[in-house]
């Protein structure tokens, strides 16, 4: 099995806000992050070098930093934020879990068509799950995606 090795980091100036809602503290930023810089982990630099570890996520026009640790990470709700993303540039793919190759195999689909971006998101999104129910739940969200996508 492979695994993700980081390549050179690439830092982008952000600006944002913090905004508190049902799932915790989220870091909005003001610009729109497209690509390869969206659905990773990277860090957020902010002032005194305070590091802050985020999930970059990518909702419709808006790019969302989420705190990966939010009770630690010592912003508070409608603080303004400017400061560095540190990225990192994955050079490979995160491998494919068994159990979602067995599900993918046994309804014939395949993640080969998505773009890297997406592929990653959606393979981390399993990584992450908290229990082996929520894991086989977004299993099978993933397979309903794929179904919806592939052609007849």
């Amino acid at each position: 099995m492979s695994t993700t090795t980081e390549g050179p980091d690439r830092d982008r100036a952000v600006t944002g806000h913090v905004h508190a809602g049902t799932a915790g503290l989220r870091v909005v930023l003001d610009q729109r992050l497209h690509g390869d810089d969206v659905f990773l982990r990277a860090t957020l630099i902010l002032e005194r070098d305070r590091a802050i570890p985020v999930q970059v996520l990518a909702l419709d026009e808006e790019t969302i930093l989420c705190p990966l640790e939010p009770v630690a990470c010592g912003l508070r709700p409608g603080q303004r934020v400017a400061g560095t993303l540190r990225l990192g540039r994955p050079t490979r793919l995160l491998p494919i879990p068994d159990d979602l190759t067995a599900a993918l195999d046994r309804e014939q689909l395949s993640l080969d068509a998505l773009p890297v971006e997406e592929r990653r998101h959606l393979l981390g999104f399993v990584r992450d799950a908290t229990t082996p129910s929520v894991r086989q739940a977004r299993i099978q969200v993933i397979l309903g995606i794929l179904r919806i996508r592939e052609p007849p």
